[in-house]
């Protein structure tokens, strides 16, 4: 039978070198940013003026591991096509997964289940995780990283946000956050910029050289793993999906 393991492990390791790669970038970019800021406050300049390069730093991270997540995405959606077709080869079965209504990796699953007979009994956690990748996919891919709070109720793709620890969205915390004086100062300073959307944004995660507030405006923020635990449950599912697709053939 065609091993249809390793070469997915290979490839998930060239995404991990690569993702390890990115964020050493991140680091360092951060940490020469900080060495900035501390140097002119040192001079007695204001920290304020650093607030542009503050936000594009943060802005141009999140938007690299949005990057990175949309391509494992789609490297999954790739492999589960693939796994179908070789199977439809293999087999000499007259349906193809492109025979069948839906698409991405609904369909996939549908036409290893109906047609190759695949048991899909294993990896319910790792395959609801995956369908809440769906849907963070699907978002970004629509609307990128911002995500105005539904105001009737969570929806599952803000639930899936909320429980994650390497997601992060303002709107969880709002209630939760006070602000001192100063930092409703700071603030006001700024409510009036309109003609700059992304103002709400510029502080970052690590903001307390600017008063402590904490706003990525209505940004997700990615956080520095969330691409590692991506691939990990990609591992997981596809190692138990051929195993499945191997016992199916066995019996």
């Amino acid at each position: 039978m065609v091993d249809y393991i390793m070469p997915v492990e290979s490839r998930l390791t060239g995404f991990k070198y690569y993702i390890e790669h990115a964020e050493q970038i991140f680091q360092q970019r951060e940490t020469d940013l900080n060495a900035l800021i501390q140097t002119s406050k040192e001079k007695g300049e204001d920290p304020m003026e650093w607030w542009a390069d503050d936000y594009w730093l943060h802005t141009e991270t999140n938007l690299m591991r949005m990057s990175i997540f949309l391509s494992l995405y789609a490297f999954l959606e790739l492999i589960l096509e693939e796994l179908c077709r070789l199977q439809q080869i293999e087999h000499q079965l007259a349906l193809k997964s492109t025979d069948l209504s839906g698409l991405g990796i609904e369909r996939s699953k549908n036409y290893l289940k109906k047609v190759v007979g695949v048991d899909f009994a294993f990896g319910g956690k790792e395959w609801n995780e995956i369908k809440n990748y769906q849907k963070l996919r699907n978002h970004f891919a629509h609307q990128g990283l911002r995500l105005v709070k539904n105001p009737e109720k969570l929806t599952d793709l803000e639930k899936f946000i909320r429980d994650h620890s390497e997601l992060h969205h303002n709107f969880f915390s709002e209630s939760e956050t006070t602000f001192t004086g100063d930092q409703l100062k700071t603030f006001e300073a700024f409510k009036d910029f309109e003609d700059l959307p992304y103002l709400p944004s510029f502080l970052g995660h690590d903001n307390s050289r600017y008063g402590g507030m904490d706003m990525y405006g209505d940004d997700i923020e990615i956080k520095g793993r969330f691409c590692e635990v991506v691939i990990e449950t990609i591992h997981l599912f596809w190692t138990q999906l051929i195993q499945s697709v191997q016992r199916t053939h066995a019996s």
